[in-house]
């Protein structure tokens, strides 16, 4: 019962797709990064999504290299302004 209760706490949120990027600050970095915006499973409200730098992605690196690689393909700046 106990472990249940730890599994249910440590859950992990999932990265469901990027739906923009910006450059900004993250808390204890120097200088500007790129930011994803980020929907998660289970938060589909835009109002929920975060802005996340690309190395919190983990395992789900490939969605934002995705990302990445279409605004490649559709002529857009990069990295972002």
């Amino acid at each position: 019962e106990e472990e249940e209760e730890e599994e249910e706490e440590e859950e992990e949120f999932q990265p469901l797709r990027v739906h923009g990027v910006k450059m900004g600050k993250v808390a204890g970095r120097r200088g500007l990064c790129i930011l994803y915006q980020v929907e998660w499973k289970d938060w589909p409200n835009e109002s929920d999504f975060t802005w996340e730098p690309y190395d919190n992605f983990g395992g789900h690196a490939k969605l934002a290299d995705d990302f990445e690689a279409e605004g490649k393909a559709a002529n857009k700046p990069w990295p972002p302004a």
